[in-house]
């Protein structure tokens, strides 16, 4: 074996010889307008069909028109797999 590399090193330098082509923009011009967000009371499976269909990593919890949380993919996983081994 010569060596190795992880996706984050790949991530680092792809991003930032990417992010040099767009360091002007507003992010206006770059985010999502049709944002996915979930209520406080949204259940936990449905929050796992999101992250899975649409591959997201985290996603805003909103009450009304207020963010007051975030939930990650792994606080969620770790959840899940605190419950199967209790």
């Amino acid at each position: 074996m010569t060596g190795v590399t992880s996706a984050a090193k790949l991530d680092d330098s792809f991003f930032s010889e990417r992010c040099d082509m767009i360091k002007g923009l507003p992010v206006s011009e770059i985010m999502e307008r049709q944002a996915i967000s979930v209520t406080e009371d949204a259940h936990v499976a449905d929050i796992a069909e999101l992250f899975v269909k649409h591959r997201f990593q985290r996603l805003p919890v909103v009450k009304g028109s207020r963010v007051v949380g975030i939930i990650y993919r792994s606080r969620l996983l770790f959840a899940m797999t605190e419950k199967m081994t209790t």
